[in-house]
């Protein structure tokens, strides 16, 4: 991975949610300091703008995560980081930040929740319950709709997992 307008402060990397991937021996060779001296210009900015990850095995749908803390150096819009693979069957797929809710993106999260909120209303209207309990009710669960359609969004995906892999 290289940044060339960002200085790289940290990483975190991990295959499948476990902490595995290491730097390569390659690249902790070149960023090592014997003791006693000072890095050198050339090994300062290999460390601040390269990071070279060791994988060793990446089962079919398996998905590597890295994680960086990054600063952007002489005004650019935003971090730029660039990733590359030594093998050609492997597919990056580039995911930029949203908003999320539990995991969730907010706007299928609100969207979803609205709309069980909604469902739930017109049930009890459909049952001929009282107006107050109604209104109660939904204004209740339509505080709680944000969560509660990352809820339902997460156990659709659970029992998509469970139940067609």
């Amino acid at each position: 991975m290289w940044a060339p307008t960002t200085n790289l402060l940290n990483a975190r990397a991990d295959i499948d949610g476990i902490h595995a991937p290491v730097l390569s021996p390659e690249f902790v060779e070149m960023a090592r300091v014997p003791q006693g001296s000072t890095p050198t210009p050339q090994q300062i900015d290999m460390f601040r703008h390269n990071r070279e990850f060791l994988v060793r095995v990446l089962n079919r749908g398996g998905r590597v995560r890295v994680v960086f803390w990054t600063t952007v150096v002489d005004g650019q819009q935003g971090p730029a980081i660039l990733v590359g693979t030594q093998h050609p069957g492997v597919r990056m797929v580039f995911r930029p930040l949203v908003p999320q809710i539990h995991g969730v993106h907010v706007k299928a999260a609100v969207s979803l929740g609205v709309g069980m909120s909604l469902l739930f209303v017109l049930a009890l209207a459909a049952l001929k319950v009282p107006a107050w309990p109604i209104v109660l009710l939904g204004v209740l669960i339509g505080l709680f709709a944000q969560s509660l359609g990352a809820g339902v969004y997460r156990f659709g995906r659970w029992l998509k997992r469970v139940f067609l892999r």
